[in-house]
């Protein structure tokens, strides 16, 4: 394809998405079908402070018996949204998604108050005078117009300090893969709230690690984003957090304590292969899946409770568990029986007793 063809293409594409921003209209829903169409008219939108955006919504109801649309804020401290889809920023510098709700159908639609573009020269946002993020020891990278555009963040890409605490910087909106591996000196981070997401082997190898809060606005957690942190003694893990990812505890070896929030959809495989000082386990009732390998060799875990929300226990998901005594599920016999098992979940455990209808 020429050049020419190419720039007249993303051309059309950077208007589209422009168009995107820019949707509103009225918040009618229409007539007719079943719920199997719904979206907000917008992928995403960037206000400033108190900047106003009304959000509205396509749908196909099929005479469903609920119409009504209500609209949800995961952040309202940064966007609220009123009963009509109207979107207000309300502070400088965050991140939010709305929500819009009908029946058990959710859809969403992410909201940036500024865009934080940073000049080449100068340590304040062009936009709003927000200081631009800076970490000594610490490389970060800054939205360009473009990626202003495209809703790119500001990414911590790599820590190289000797620092024993480090306070990441208001502003920062990603930990970069491998941003702090290996950092051996290091004993606690402050994450600020705004963090979205930590990347694949954000942690890796900190064994002195002890102590780091992950706070509600992070929504993903790379692969063994903390593997192998062998310091760190406990971890909640917030509910914005739906499924952590490939192996993020594995060998913690002296994690002992682990909330799992409730609004966690699935365990991913190993998230906790090898965590030796784990001893019980609650998981919530929004959990439905548990992956292979999840508590793989954890050799002091003595009890699991699995609610009857879980269908699937995968391969050799509580292999080695040899300390394993009581599982407390919270449904029927019957519901426990037709749960998917693979092959040796249960393989090399401890001898256990199953506790049915459980209620703590």
């Amino acid at each position: 394809m020429k050049r020419t063809t190419w720039i007249a293409v993303f051309g059309a594409a950077m208007m589209v998405l422009l168009a995107l921003l820019a949707a509103g209209c009225d918040n009618s829903i229409g007539e007719g079908g079943a719920i199997d169409i719904f979206y907000i008219n917008s992928h995403g939108i960037k206000l400033v402070p108190n900047e106003t955006r009304k959000l509205t919504v396509t749908a196909n109801l099929n005479n469903a018996a609920n119409k009504t649309v209500t609209w949800s804020s995961s952040n309202p401290e940064v966007a609220t949204v009123d009963e009509n889809g109207r979107v207000t920023a309300t502070k400088k510098g965050g991140f939010t998604t709305i929500i819009a709700h009908l029946g058990d159908k959710e859809a969403i639609c992410p909201v940036r108050v500024c865009s934080h573009v940073y000049p080449d020269e100068g340590d304040k946002c062009d936009e709003c005078g927000f200081p631009k993020p800076v970490l000594e020891g610490g490389k970060i990278s800054y939205s360009s117009v473009w990626a202003y555009i495209m809703y790119d963040p500001v990414i911590l890409e790599k820590y190289d300090g000797e620092a024993a605490e480090v306070n990441i910087p208001e502003g920062v909106m990603e930990i970069g893969a491998r941003a702090f591996e290996d950092c051996t000196n290091l004993v606690s981070v402050k994450i600020p709230d705004g963090v979205t997401k930590f990347g694949d082997y954000a942690f890796q190898g900190c064994t002195s690690l002890e102590s780091v809060t992950i706070p509600d606005s992070v929504t993903s957690i790379g692969d063994g984003a903390f593997k192998g942190c062998t310091s760190l003694a406990s971890m909640t893990i917030p509910a914005s957090v739906t499924s952590p990812e490939y192996s993020v505890f594995e060998g913690c070896t002296n994690l002992a304590s682990v909330v799992i929030s409730d609004g966690v959809r699935s365990i991913w495989p190993y998230v906790f292969r090898g965590c030796t000082s784990l001893e019980s386990v609650t998981i919530p009732d929004s959990v439905t899946s548990i992956g292979d390998g999840a508590f793989h060799g954890c050799t002091s875990l003595t009890n699991v409770t699995i609610p009857a929300s879980v269908t699937s226990i995968w391969n050799s998901a509580f292999d080695g568990c040899t300390s394993l005594t009581t599982i407390n599920y919270t449904g029927t016999e019957e519901d426990w029986n037709a749960i998917t098992k693979g092959m040796e979940w249960n393989n090399n455990t401890g001898y256990y007793t199953i506790t049915y209808n459980y209620k703590e």
